[in-house]
């Protein structure tokens, strides 16, 4: 039993710091871009915004795609934070995503091709056949 509750600890640790580590992501819309060196300067910006770990600035949508840490940052401070380059940016609100799964017959047949789908439409599913009988 001693090493039963030292196997609960540590699992229960790990699962902790795995779930506060998990960056989250905003898109930032980017006003005034017109050229590789305004985005270059929206990069360094991003940079240098503490709690930023990663960021995709696009030209063509006008967009900034970042990840960042929670626990040292808001999605306004960084807002706030690349409007100093002189590019206003704001808060870019995303409406929520409805699941995909399941699918009606008719939105099957539109669906990508993978094998989840493809084997929906001819009726058989080698991955739920264990779980219908």
């Amino acid at each position: 039993m001693k090493y039963g509750w030292s196997f609960v600890v540590a699992v229960v640790a790990s699962v902790s710091l795995a779930w506060a580590g998990e960056p989250a992501k905003v898109t930032l819309k980017v006003e005034g871009m017109t050229c590789g060196g305004c985005v270059a300067a929206v990069k360094v910006q991003l940079k240098k915004t503490e709690g930023v770990t990663a960021y995709e600035v696009s030209l063509e949508r006008g967009e900034a795609a970042v990840s960042y840490d929670p626990t040292k940052t808001t999605p306004e401070t960084i807002a706030e934070s690349v409007s100093k380059t002189g590019f206003p940016a704001s808060v870019k609100r995303q409406r929520a995503r409805r699941p995909q799964w399941p699918l009606s017959s008719s939105a099957r047949s539109r669906a990508p091709c993978s094998w989840p789908a493809a084997a929906a439409t001819r009726g058989t599913s080698t991955l739920w056949r264990g779980i219908s009988s």
